[in-house]
């Protein structure tokens, strides 16, 4: 066998790292956009309560029925982005990924660990199935 061939040992352990680091990238791409769909509706509910309790000031010198209006529509408004956040909890989602994209960074290192083809054999199934546990259970991040 010349160099350039892999046993099958270690073909095995190069496509359970490219299988790793494609999740691995997935879990990443998903905790970054649950974090930023998480940050933009706590800030937007920041400044509707803040543009609400400005509009209920007394110094405000605008229609009273105008600024009922407004008042009405901003909590009305914030009351929505809160129940679109309990529908769809992105903050616990980004906690979760972040959780799972360090496990598999850790399955990553395991496996990158792994050189003699005993070695892979004895440890790679088990790497393998945590790895699996993992996909399991960003799946049921997703419910």
């Amino acid at each position: 066998m010349n160099a350039i061939q892999l046993t099958e040992q270690q073909q095995e352990k190069k496509e359970l790292l490219a299988q790793i680091s494609e999740k691995h990238l997935e879990w990443k791409e998903k905790r970054q956009l649950n974090s930023r769909w998480d940050g933009s509706l706590t800030i937007t509910t920041i400044v509707l309560t803040l543009f609400t309790a400005i509009l209920g000031t007394d110094g405000i010198s605008i229609n009273e029925n105008a600024k009922n209006a407004l008042i009405a529509i901003l909590s009305g408004s914030v009351i929505a982005i809160q129940s679109v956040g309990n529908a769809f909890p992105v903050k616990q989602r980004a906690g979760g990924y972040r959780a799972i994209e360090s496990q598999a960074w850790s399955l990553k290192s395991r496996v990158g660990f792994l050189q003699a083809d005993a070695e892979i054999s004895e440890n790679l199934p088990k790497i393998q199935e945590q790895f699996y546990e993992l996909v399991s259970k960003s799946a049921e991040l997703e419910i």
